[in-house]
């Protein structure tokens, strides 16, 4: 174990992390450049113009108060999960997180950087997953519910927006399809017992066994136990934490308004 933490200290040497940041910046910056002489015209730059500094000002609080959000989102998890983290470091770490899912494609160095950066913090590996899964479970689970109630609320003023009203009955149906389906998955977090037989019919269908092949039953029970699992889990912190965890969600949908509020503000 030794011999590996030397390992891993001399390839992740301050030294080197300070390098390769400096790289991946120079590089981003070349990108960016790049992007703005490439795609921007003199209309752009005379709407950037327009903008009220005032309206700046507001977006850039909107940013920081996103940030904050999150960094205390992340504090709070972590004290269910009985660790302690200080605030400056979860925001750190948030920004760190942040910037190097920017930087590599779909975001994929986001969650990598938060898991090492909290096990830097001196969390084990496994808590400091299970403080980004859980992030990502109560963001996931806003989004499938959220997203299409928001979705079906505003679809007529979506729809004039874009020019589609003509087919503003199809989307309806295409709409209450997804609501029912957050409402299932919903119902599969809360009753796992009860969704059981559900997983194993859509897994049973003709559709499933020819995308999945041979896999499908391996699948279905993967996605079984993987439901129970986080069944049991969220029922422990419910019953031992409940305040602490309907706060976490108080702030998931906070984080979201905040981010969202960012188009707005310009």
């Amino acid at each position: 174990m030794e011999v590996y933490m030397q390992t891993e200290n001399k390839f992740l040497s301050p030294a080197l992390i300070r390098k390769g940041l400096i790289i991946t910046l120079i590089i981003g910056l070349f990108t960016m450049g790049g992007l703005i002489i490439s795609s921007t015209t003199a209309d752009t730059w005379h709407s950037l113009l327009r903008i009220h500094p005032k309206n700046i000002l507001i977006m850039l609080g909107v940013v920081v108060l996103s940030w904050l959000v999150e960094g205390l989102r992340v504090k709070t998890i972590a004290h269910l999960l009985g660790e302690k983290i200080s605030f400056p470091d979860t925001l750190r770490i948030n920004l760190a997180s942040i910037f190097s899912g920017n930087i590599t494609p779909l975001n994929s160095g986001t969650i990598p950087t938060q898991v090492y950066l909290l096990h830097q913090q001196g969390i084990s590996i496994g808590k400091a997953t299970a403080i980004v899964t859980i992030r990502l479970t109560f963001t996931s689970l806003l989004l499938v519910i959220g997203g299409p109630l928001l979705l079906f609320i505003f679809r007529g003023k979506i729809l004039e927006e874009i020019g589609l009203s003509s087919i503003a009955g199809l989307v309806d149906y295409i709409l209450l399809l997804a609501l029912l389906f957050s409402a299932f998955l919903v119902f599969l977090l809360l009753r796992p017992n009860k969704g059981e037989h559900l997983i194993r019919g859509l897994f049973q269908l003709k559709l499933s066994k020819k995308l999945l092949g041979s896999k499908a039953e391996s699948f279905c029970q993967r996605t079984i136990s993987e439901v129970k699992e986080f069944h049991t889990c969220l029922g422990i912190v419910f019953r031992e934490k409940t305040l602490s965890v309907f706060f976490v969600l108080l702030l998931t949908v906070c984080s979201w308004i905040s981010t969202l509020s960012v188009a707005p503000a310009v």
